[in-house]
């Protein structure tokens, strides 16, 4: 699994936090490897998670936390935060 190192990151005391950051380390990923920003689908891919509403759910807590930008009709989701180059 990634690493995020002293970054801030969703909590994991739950399965929803647990899912969370599984979705925020895997748009970095994405992002890092591709120079892009990933899909629904992409995450989807990544992450296992494949229930649309599911992932929908989870980033709308992550938008709502501050960690990313996604609109509910954007195919693409953009983490807010500049490291993006940092590789974990």
């Amino acid at each position: 699994m990634l690493s995020m190192g002293s970054e801030p990151e969703p909590r994991t005391n739950s399965k929803g936090e647990a899912k969370r950051q599984l979705i925020y380390r895997a748009i970095k990923h994405h992002y890092v490897v591709k120079k892009a920003d990933p899909t629904i689908q992409d995450i989807q891919e990544m992450t296992g998670i494949r229930s649309f509403d599911t992932l929908t759910k989870q980033l709308k807590h992550l938008k709502q936390d501050g960690i990313i930008e996604w609109s509910h009709h954007s195919p693409t989701v953009k983490l807010l935060n500049n490291d993006h180059d940092k590789v974990d």
